[in-house]
């Protein structure tokens, strides 16, 4: 079993986010759920 080590890192430190102002790179990095907005982590690819 291989360990992901962004995965690790996001777990003990926290996700990193961005929210960019170019709108492509925005729709990309962004999503709507019923709870509302989530970003795509930088570091491990998760949205949070």
């Amino acid at each position: 079993m291989a360990i992901d080590w962004d995965r690790r890192t996001c777990a003990r430190k926290g996700h990193v986010t961005y929210a960019p102002d170019d709108p492509r790179l925005r729709i990309r990095l962004h999503a709507d759920t019923a709870l509302g907005e989530v970003w795509r982590c930088l570091r491990c690819g998760d949205f949070a």
